[in-house]
């Protein structure tokens, strides 16, 4: 059996205004934010290792991204 790889998120939990940084290998360009309802959010780029926030309102999300094993996120205002 493989399982995919972990990937890093910081900070966490982030604010809604603010940057989240993301190590991953430069393949990866685009996440998903997943309400655990399980509704895709929003989908959106990975840009430098960054991700912007701004819109996305305060709560918990999983943060996926293709052949990575899902992260948990906390996005406060």
């Amino acid at each position: 059996v493989i399982l995919p790889l972990a990937f890093n998120v910081f900070p966490n939990p982030v604010s809604a205004t603010g940057f989240l940084n993301v190590q991953t290998p430069d393949s990866v360009s685009q996440a998903n934010l997943i309400s655990f309802s399980g509704k895709v959010w929003e989908s959106v780029p990975i840009e430098e290792g960054k991700i912007t926030l701004s819109g996305i309102p305060a709560g918990l999300y999983v943060l996926q991204l293709e052949g990575y094993r899902n992260q948990k996120l906390v996005i406060e205002n």
